[in-house]
């Protein structure tokens, strides 16, 4: 198949096939299997590798090992971005701390992991990336942000709040995170670290009455314009200097690295 862009959709329609079936999976109760839901997740980036290499025939640059440090490094700044939202909030009055277990915390970390990596690859390493080579690194900063939040509608309970928050916050920031390191190892982290601050670490938290602007209402801190604010702050930090350093695109013209054949 010589045609690159239809080999980028097989390649996507491949993976999204596992991604999909490993997710009815875990929705029928294997994910209470943590050493499923973990081993899901590697498989889930072995053939993001495999589909890049095999099919897209390019190097999977966007994933490159020498890279993962940033994994950790986005996990920190999850975390604190979820903790500094938390503790504004609490300092308001609206918030209460109860602590955690490490069954709590270890089975946080496993879930939080796969939804990250899962996620990530999806939005950021499919979605995000040919709509870039196609319109450029701004069109494709709102459309998968928008998308990101509306695929977070199909959450039991989801709001129109917590829809529209995630697709502020997070939806451009781990965008930004992708667009300043040109590596999917930094959402990763900062996703990862985001859920597991709200799943696992501040999970039996519990929000006081008070406004829903302030406290997030049903969302919880994601839903709370302190967040919102705090995120899209650091998102259009990335992005401002990503533009400076010339790391945003109009069109595949510019050749971001994860485009490079092998």
């Amino acid at each position: 198949m010589g045609n690159p862009v239809l080999r980028s959709l097989l390649a996507f329609v491949g993976w999204l096939a596992l991604f999909v079936a490993g997710k009815a999976l875990i929705a029928e109760g294997i994910g209470h299997n943590r050493l499923f839901v973990f081993v899901f997740a590697l498989l889930l980036l072995a053939a993001y590798y495999a589909v890049a290499w095999w099919i897209e025939r390019r190097r999977a640059a966007e994933l490159r090992a020498n890279g993962a440090w940033l994994a950790l490094l986005g996990a920190a700044v999850g975390l604190l971005l979820f903790c500094a939202s938390a503790g504004l909030v609490a300092l308001l009055g609206y918030y209460h701390f109860a602590g955690a277990s490490f069954s709590q915390l270890a089975g946080g970390a496993i879930a939080s992991f796969a939804a990250a990596v899962g996620e990530e690859l999806l939005f950021r390493g499919f979605i995000f990336r040919f709509i870039e080579q196609a319109a450029g690194t701004w069109i494709a900063v709102l459309v998968s942000a928008v998308l990101f939040g509306l695929a977070h509608a199909l959450n039991r309970g989801a709001t129109a709040r917590e829809v529209l928050a995630i697709a502020v916050e997070a939806g451009v920031l781990l965008s930004a995170a992708y667009v300043y390191s040109r590596s999917l190892w930094l959402p990763i982290g900062i996703h990862f670290g985001w859920d597991f601050a709200g799943g696992a670490i501040f999970k039996k938290a519990t929000i006081l009455p008070g406004p829903d602007v302030i406290t997030g209402g049903k969302a919880g801190i994601e839903g709370s314009l302190v967040a919102i604010v705090l995120c899209l702050a650091a998102g259009v930090a990335l992005l401002v200097a990503a533009a400076r350093s010339g790391r945003c695109y109009r069109s595949s013209v510019g050749k971001p690295a994860s485009t490079q054949p092998r």
